[in-house]
């Protein structure tokens, strides 16, 4: 029997939704108001069709422990993890994939999906999967094309050429343009000859390979040396060898280069959630155009996205805007010039402020912190617990339980384990180091300050 095996790309960094998403926890993994985050989404989309395996995903080192977290959540466990030593871009990632699956379901397809996309209708998606299986199975590579609706200039484009001799639904792909130029863009959504490149691939693994082998040779051999006697349920590829792939995207790398590369079309609500002009047009709006979030008070604005994450927003007299508020950054643009919030991100990275990478609350292993102040020697943080969860305290803080009961192993003097309840504080000292536990049945909460940093 003829299977699918589900690839989800969770490796990005969706700085392009900065300050919402950062790279130390990025928008696929983040979740609103008790939906699923994107990632989940991702994950359920294909999770009862026919003949779809459980699916394989590929992260970033640093979100292993919460994309496990998460699939738990779901019900549904991995057939594989692949952690991502570096971030080398999708081509990278994909190859991986395939390395993984060549050997034990050579004749199988492979569906990569982006885990930060909105499907509205995943039935439409998975009939759509299912009829280009032929395709992918004769030895094309399938992508799956989106009529385009604004001149948008951050997608890849499709110019679909000749049919495919026996696969009636497929054009194979006459001209491939990655993010063209806003006039070129629009041109092309007014002629209503080109697709958006949605990003979704189907086709044998063997099939990828071969042709990421003549087109981009280097990242097929650093790949396969990567994964050389590496296996488990977990896969930690060789860092020094994957490091040496040239970073690239599936489409760069091969799509617009392959003879091999054909198109289906397909309407399943399809949206990229990587911009902000994209998530305002994915979600409900009031009559005025706007898409709001939070605590937020409008007047006389139309066509905008306000999202408030910690506090009252007030907007007053403007139009076609996204203005997005979190605890420690506010980002007010065109929502035309809506994908250079990845540019500015970039530069703030490079400028070395924390504000491009983490939130001042983040989730851990064992629970979540937010950061509550900090200045010139000190740094006070909220420490949330899980029960049943522990983590390591190093030297020179100080703890105070807010509510909840614990246990701190090695202090007050190693060997000792001293139990902790609401209003009990515990300093450690600075040649000191200790374990904080939660072995009761409801979060423990302290609040931790640390003398330096």
């Amino acid at each position: 029997m003829v299977r699918i095996h589900p690839v989800i790309l969770a490796g990005g960094s969706g700085t392009r939704l900065w300050p919402e998403s950062r790279s130390g926890f990025p928008k696929q993994l983040q979740a609103r108001a008790g939906m699923p985050s994107l990632f989940q989404s991702a994950v359920l989309r294909c999770a009862d069709a026919a003949d779809f395996t459980p699916p394989m995903v590929l992260c970033h080192r640093a979100h292993v422990d919460e994309i496990r977290r998460q699939l738990a959540a779901t019900g549904i466990e991995a057939d594989r993890i692949v952690v991502e030593p570096d971030s080398r871009g999708t081509a990278p990632a994909v190859t991986l994939a395939a390395l993984c699956l060549e050997d034990r379901a050579p004749d199988d397809r492979m569906l990569v999906l982006p885990s930060d996309h909105v499907v509205h209708r995943p039935d439409r998606l998975v009939d759509a999967v299912t009829g280009a299986g032929p395709a992918a199975g004769s030895g094309h590579l399938v992508t799956f094309g989106v009529r385009p609706h604004r001149a948008e200039t951050g997608y890849g484009y499709i110019l679909p050429g000749e049919p495919v001799p026996g696969h009636p639904a497929c054009r194979r792909v006459g001209r491939f343009v990655e993010k063209p130029d806003a006039p070129t863009a629009a041109e092309w959504c007014r002629s209503g000859d080109w697709l958006w490149n949605s990003g979704i691939f189907l086709f044998r693994a063997a099939s990828w390979l071969k042709e990421v082998s003549r087109l981009a040779p280097g990242i097929a051999r650093w790949c396969r040396e990567a994964l050389d006697g590496v296996d488990g349920p977990i896969l930690h590829p060789g860092r020094t060898s994957f490091s040496r792939c040239p970073p690239n995207s599936v489409d760069r790398a091969v799509i617009e280069r392959s003879d091999n590369a054909v198109v289906i079309p397909f309407e399943a609500g399809w949206h990229d959630a990587g911009s902000w002009l994209s998530l305002w047009e994915a979600a409900g709006r009031d009559e005025a155009g706007n898409a709001i979030s939070g605590d937020v008070v409008l007047d006389d604005v139309a066509s905008s996205l306000v999202r408030a994450g910690s506090r009252l927003v007030v907007v007053h007299g403007m139009r076609d805007v996204a203005i997005i508020e979190t605890p420690d950054a506010v980002l007010v643009l065109p929502l035309a010039r809506a994908q250079e919030a990845g540019r500015i991100a970039g530069a703030l990275a490079a400028a070395g402020r924390p504000e491009a990478v983490h939130h001042t609350e983040e989730q851990r292993p064992w629970g979540r912190s937010c950061e509550l102040d900090r200045g010139p020697g000190y740094r006070v943080t909220r420490l949330v617990v899980d029960p049943g969860a522990e983590l390591a305290l190093g030297p020179d803080r100080t703890v105070t339980v807010l509510s909840g009961t614990g246990r701190i192993a090695g202090w007050p003097r190693e060997g000792r384990t001293t139990p902790v309840a609401t209003r009990d504080t515990v300093a450690i000292g600075l040649d000191q180091s200790a374990t904080l536990s939660n072995p009761a049945a409801e979060p423990l909460v302290v609040i931790e300050t640390r003398s330096r940093e």
